[in-house]
């Protein structure tokens, strides 16, 4: 009968008779196994229904979809755990309405025994199996599972406390201040604001005559306090303080204690006092670490939590794992250099967010770690597993006697010692990781610090994965780029290169750089070797071309690290020929990737995965996906390039795949799961880009039209409007026909109507005449080719384009028309989406045209098909229309409440544009109620939306931010906003084909009648009521203006006024003015 053992104290393991179970199909079959688990050993015998596992892991899915994910995690976790319908002894009992862990089975569970030893008194077995919170690191995106999680940790973590609080409680009363120490550093390193174990430690410290370190744990004490928790020590802490500072409290002073690992000021030194020495003055400790060159930089975190690791009697091996270039050597030296410098004397097991790690935690024990040294082994040069015993007997400088075996002299010179063996670069020789567990156990006081590309998958292994050095990851980050350590290496290594290297001067190139090689260390030392001869642009450039430029010349560096490719290369050759494969075929994906799509593409596996995942050449990322660092894919990329046809076929695959995908998110995209679907595609976006690519540039006619539909929708909803030009311009481009026939010619035209939509949407700002123009030939175009297809099915959004091309310049009545024709189409297909898109067009144009109870009835319509369909995108801008109609006819509470409901609903989505237009109108309603602080803080955040999306559309915003201001008196601002309104559409030609800039121009003409200019306010005010262009409500307003003006104006200058609007271009008349107003200073 196999033999189950699991781990769910720290992170969650299981193995099978010894073997490590790592085949689970999604973390859910992990949070069910450790459910299971520890509900049966907590509450004894329990079957659990069904129903209630499904809505525990799959709360969001619908009953029957959970149910089936449930099946599927059962089905996969039975396979693993070797169950069957046969098994005398399953380790589930599985039933149609119920799960249940089989308590009879034949397993092991850590928490179980720790719960046992809590319950029996064996206080200080359950602190030694206190390792870390429960399910350290487990998640799975399920509310109800993490609700369970956080109690059952707090439980475990309150119970871990208690015992260790009793542990030193006991400890101090019995005079064994050694232990007491330890059990309340281990206290304090669950809870640091602990006030009882600091005054634990205080007194243990104070008892064992080092008065110094009980004072300053005092000072440790009120430091954590204030930053945790922002209070004061209580009396009782404070007055022990006193107590110790006034000697009434010591005992005999035990040998001096270590200060500091390193990290910062001890806490004697922030008290003013003399700190003791080192530990390594006290007793020299052997050792052979290597010097290092250059100084240590970053990786402060990683520093505190491998000496915290190390420190915890729990921990005997512990290994750094990463993928090559990433400074697992320069760490482990470190982290050893620190440990013997000062062992564990001001140690802060749990290190903070930052890269800086807390000071001041209390000091460690009395007696010495490692008194038999701390011995460095270099195993890159190693060929095979059978020299480890030679090797590591060379590093010790032990000699072998006589006959007798080398393995058992080895581990009979280690039996009675307490070392720290670091063992480097172990990846290649994991076929001897036996001895590794086999010294462990010669030397119960002796530790392991590894370093491999994988882990040794030893039950005594620890893991401390490590990657890139940190860098700004977006443009807009505020921290200083001194505070990211990859900058701070980058120009330690430009230094040594360049004296006078100026950060300041090339802060973009150097943070491209970094990014380009993902905070790589040894990819920032060999791009800054080359500062001899390029400057940081050229670098980067070069980097992004080619991995051969990160190469080195320097002498001595290990020929291994002397370029990037060498560094791939070793780790190449340690894969299996099927573990090459998949990874080449990885290498397509760009933006990381899911286990189906790797599966589908790739032909990876989920044990492909686990076993590249374990040598450090993907790395899994938030949501169930994965990702390879990007000189890695490179490098893997090239190995595919050397099989022509191997690489089409995967390309191949990739696109068929993507495209597919994206077609099966078209009904999402357009229904009730939106937001879901809209995030999906988001995170497959370069991927999908590059499917694209590939089958326009090979015109897969039937694949691109599967994926046309969603595409543009997802463009549409995002606001990446060029992007969505360009792509589908390319490829309608590439599809062209001289004469249109069959599917490709019908691709032609949706591609044509589509590709005109998004440059409509674009907002026409560049080159306005020609865009629009050729927007409107787009659509013909589209419109002819598929009627002349008899592809009538397809012809509503060219429908639609002609439709606002039209409504551009005021003819509304064919613009009804057109509107109607689109609405009939796409009410022939069904086509909800569509429906509600014409629905919404109809409206705006009755709502322009002052039609506004027609308007009112369209919107209307429009609102219940997206109720029904769950279209949140054509939802929200309906409802931002309804909310523009109650404002014009002054219904403001009713036109706020409206809108409120459409920026939830465009929130919901992400559509940044729809949020701009509803912050806009908020803050349009806010000033019309004489809320201008309100107004002003809607209307800025609608600007910066606008301008984020590059859209002519800030008009909208900028025209009511000038009203606001004109309302308090700053003329000159309110001046500057016209101008930021009107520019833009004067400069592209755009003037005479957007309502937009008429707002703005009868905004400032308002204010020129303030500033007591009267006369070209009037002719102004009368091109605005001229023009087709405009509003029906911005012509009104016009109209009064010009009304009151004629109460003060002679009629000649109103005659002459009217006469210049009608015979003079408006934009040169606009131009002239804007000019005579001058440049106002940018708002």
């Amino acid at each position: 009968m196999p033999h189950l053992a699991i781990s769910c104290i720290g992170p969650f393991q299981a193995a099978l008779d010894g073997e490590p179970l790592t085949r689970f199909h999604s973390v859910k079959g992990q949070c069910l196994l450790a459910y299971l688990a520890l509900e049966a050993d907590e509450l004894g015998p329990r079957a659990h229904p069904r129903e209630k596992l499904a809505m525990l892991l799959w709360p969001l899915d619908n009953e029957t979809s959970a149910r089936a994910s449930l099946r599927q995690t059962l089905y996969e976790l039975r396979k693993q755990l070797g169950d069957s319908d046969t098994s005398p002894t399953p380790f589930l009992l599985v039933t149609r309405q119920t799960v249940q862990f089989n308590p009879a089975s034949d397993h092991t569970l850590d928490a179980a025994d720790f719960l046992a030893a809590i319950r029996d008194g064996k206080l200080e077995g359950a602190a030694a199996l206190y390792r870390g919170e429960l399910l350290a690191g487990l998640s799975c995106e399920s509310e109800p599972f993490e609700e369970w999680l956080r109690q059952s940790r707090g439980r475990f973590h309150n119970l871990a406390v208690d015992a260790c609080f009793k542990l030193t409680d006991r400890a101090l009363r019995q005079g064994d201040l050694a232990q007491a120490r330890t059990y309340a550093q281990h206290q304090l390193t669950l809870e640091p604001w602990r006030e009882e174990a600091h005054r634990q430690l205080m007194t243990a410290l104070a008892l064992s005559g080092e008065r110094s370190a009980a004072l300053a744990q005092y000072e440790t004490c009120r430091r954590i306090l204030a930053d945790e928790l922002g209070v004061e020590p209580d009396e009782e802490t404070t007055a022990l303080f006193e107590q110790i500072k006034a000697g009434k409290l010591r005992g005999e002073r035990s040998a001096p204690l270590p200060t500091s690992p390193g990290f910062g000021v001890s806490s004697a030194e922030r008290l003013g006092e003399e700190p003791p020495a080192r530990l390594a003055s006290q007793q020299t400790v052997r050792h052979n670490l290597p010097p290092q060159p250059t100084p240590f930089i970053g990786r402060q975190n990683d520093l505190a939590q491998i000496s915290g690791r190390l420190a915890d009697p729990a921990c005997r091996l512990l290994t750094i794992v990463g993928p090559g270039g990433m400074g697992k050597t320069r760490l482990a030296i470190q982290a050893a250099q620190a440990i013997l410098d000062f062992r564990f004397g001001i140690l802060d097991a749990a290190a903070t967010p930052s890269d800086t790690p807390k000071s001041g935690a209390p000091a460690g024990p009395q007696t010495p770690k490692f008194e038999g040294g701390v011995y460095f082994v270099a195993l890159a040069g190693v060929a095979s597993a059978d020299h480890l015993v030679s090797t590591i007997a060379a590093a010790l400088d032990f000699t072998f006697y006589g006959s007798a075996d080398p393995k058992t002299q080895l581990l009979d010179h280690l039996r009675s010692r307490s070392m720290l063996l670091v063992l480097d670069n172990f990846e290649h020789l994991l076929d001897g990781a036996e001895l590794v567990s086999e010294i462990l156990g010669a030397s119960p006081a002796s530790k392991v610090l590894a370093t491999s590309r994988e882990p040794l998958n030893l039950r005594e292994e620890w893991l401390h994965p490590l990657a890139g050095m940190s860098f700004p990851l977006e443009e807009t980050s505020t921290d200083p780029l001194e505070s990211y350590s990859a900058v701070q290496f980058f120009v330690q290594c430009a230094r040594q290169m360049q004296p006078g290297f100026d950060l300041a001067a090339d802060a973009t190139e150097v943070v491209r750089i970094c990014r380009l090689v993902e905070g790589m260390p040894l990819g920032i030392e060999l791009a800054t070797t080359w500062l001899k001869l390029f400057p940081c642009a050229q670098i980067a450039r070069e980097v992004e071309q080619s991995l051969d430029f990160l190469a080195t010349s320097l002498r001595n560096i290990p020929a291994r690290h002397r370029n990037i490719r060498a560094v791939f290369e070793h780790s190449w050759q340690l894969l299996s020929e099927a573990e090459q494969n998949v990874l080449q075929r990885l290498a397509l994906f760009h933006g990381g990737f899911d286990h189906t799509a790797a599966q589908h593409v790739a032909g990876a596996t989920f044990p492909f995965l686990v076993a590249l995942a374990e040598k450090s050449l993907i790395q899994v990322a938030p949501g169930e996906r994965y990702q390879i660092h990007e000189l890695l894919r490179q490098f893997a990329e090239e190995k595919l390039a050397e099989q022509p046809q191997a690489q089409v076929q995967v390309q191949d695959r990739h696109s068929t795949y993507f495209l597919t995908f994206l077609n099966r998110q078209e009904a999402r995209l357009k229904g009730s799961e939106q937001a879901a679907a809209l995030l999906a595609i988001e995170a497959d976006i370069e991927n999908i880009r590059r499917a694209w690519q590939w089958a326009v540039t090979h015109q897969k006619i039937e694949e691109i039209d599967r994926a046309l539909e969603s595409l543009y929708v997802f463009y549409l909803i995002k606001c990446w409007f060029k992007e969505g030009m360009m792509a589908f311009e390319q490829a309608a481009t590439a599809l062209a026909m001289d004469e249109p026939a069959g599917k490709q010619g019908v691709l032609w035209g949706k591609l044509l109507a589509r590709q005109a939509s998004l440059w409509s949407w674009l907002g026409s700002h560049v080159g306005a005449s020609s865009s629009r123009a050729s927007i409107e030939l787009l659509n013909h175009q589209s419109l002819t080719i598929l009627n002349q297809l008899g592809a009538r099915e397809e012809t509503g959004l060219a429908l639609s384009g002609i439709g606002g091309q039209l409504s551009r310049v005021g003819r509304f009545d064919q613009v009804l028309q057109m509107f109607e024709q689109s609405l009939a189409v796409f009410t022939e297909q069904s086509d909800h989406w569509g429906m509600s898109r014409a629905l919404h067009d109809l409206g705006f144009t009755c709502y322009a045209a002052g039609r506004y109870e027609a308007a009112f009835d369209y919107f209307q319509r429009g609102i219940t098909i997206c109720h029904e369909s769950g279209n949140l995108k054509t939802l929200g801008d309906l409802l931002n229309m309804v909310g523009e109609v109650h404002k014009v006819l002054g219904a403001y509470d009713a036109g706020r409440q409206a809108t409120q409901k459409a920026l939830a609903a465009r929130t919901m989505i992400g559509e940044k544009r729809g949020i701009a237009w509803s912050l806009q109108l908020l803050g349009e309603l806010a000033w019309l109620t004489g809320d201008n602080e309100t107004a002003e803080q809607r209307l800025l955040e609608s600007l910066a939306l606008f301008r984020e999306i590059e859209v002519t559309t800030a008009a909208a915003a900028a025209n009511i931010l000038g009203e606001v201001a004109a309302g308090r008196g700053d003329y000159a601002q309110a001046k500057a906003y016209f101008h930021m309104s009107i520019t833009p559409y004067l400069q592209s030609d755009a003037l005479h084909s957007n309502w937009l800039p008429f707002v703005g121009l009868a905004g400032l003409a308002a204010l020129l009648i303030k500033e007591s200019q009267p006369a070209p306010a009037a002719e102004l005010l009368y091109h605005v009521l001229y023009h087709p262009a405009a509003m029906h409500e911005t012509k009104e307003r016009a109209q009064r203006l010009l009304a009151d003006l004629a109460t003060t104006l002679p009629p000649q200058v109103m005659a002459a006024a009217q006469v210049r609007a009608e015979t003079q271009d408006l934009s040169a008349t606009v131009a002239a003015l804007l000019a005579e107003t001058g440049e106002p200073t940018a708002p």
